[in-house]
C-alpha cells in the first residue's frame, strides 16, 4: 500500500509540474485558473494552505512531545539545573521550537543552506530501513530471538483471537 501511495503521489507531482510547464504558470493556484477556470482558482491554494497549516502543527506538537521529554530527562540528570524545569514542559518548548525554529523555517525561501542535513536526514532514513528489514530478518524479535524478551510489550493477534 505504501508503495503503490509513494507512486501515485510521484505520478501526481509529476504531473502538476508538467501542466505548469504547459501553461506557463508559476503556482498550483495559476496553473487551475489556466486549466479549469479563474472563478475556482482559490480552491486549491485554500486546499494547499489547509493542508500546509495541518502539517506544520501536527510537526510541532510531535517536536515539542519529542524535545520536551528529552530536556526533561536531560534536567533530571544534572540536579541543579532543576529551576529550568517549568521552561521544558511541553507548552513553552512548543511556543519556544515555534517561534524560534519552525516560523523561521517557513519564512524562508531559499533552503540551499539546509541540503547537507537534508542528505544526512535522507541517510539516516536509508539506515533505519535496512537496519529494520535485516532485524526483521535475522528473527530477534520473534518468539526464541535474542530481543523478544526485552520488548516493552508483547505481541498480540491483530483479528479474531481471544483467549
Amino acid at each position: 500500500i505504501i508503495i503503490s501511495m509513494t507512486m501515485l503521489s510521484g505520478y501526481t507531482f509529476q504531473m502538476v509540474a508538467e501542466s505548469s510547464a504547459d501553461t506557463g504558470a508559476a503556482d498550483f493556484g495559476n496553473t487551475w485558473a489556466a486549466s479549469v477556470g479563474e472563478s475556482s482558482a482559490w480552491l486549491p491554494r485554500l486546499a494547499v494552505g489547509i493542508m500546509s497549516f495541518t502539517t506544520c502543527t501536527v510537526y510541532a506538537m510531535i517536536l515539542a512531545d519529542l524535545t520536551s521529554s528529552i530536556l526533561q530527562t536531560c534536567l533530571a540528570t544534572v540536579p541543579m539545573l532543576g529551576a529550568l524545569k517549568p521552561f521544558c514542559a511541553r507548552t513553552p518548548t512548543l511556543i519556544g521550537l515555534t517561534c524560534f525554529i519552525l516560523l523561521p523555517l517557513c519564512l524562508a525561501e531559499d533552503f540551499s543552506s539546509l541540503a547537507f542535513t537534508s542528505t544526512l536526514g535522507l541517510a539516516a532514513c536509508a539506515y533505519l530501513a535496512l537496519f529494520s528489514i535485516w532485524r526483521a530478518l535475522d528473527g530477534s524479535y520473534l518468539p526464541g530471538g535474542k530481543f523478544f524478551k526485552l520488548a516493552p510489550y508483547q505481541p498480540s493477534p491483530l483479528i479474531g483471537a481471544s483467549k
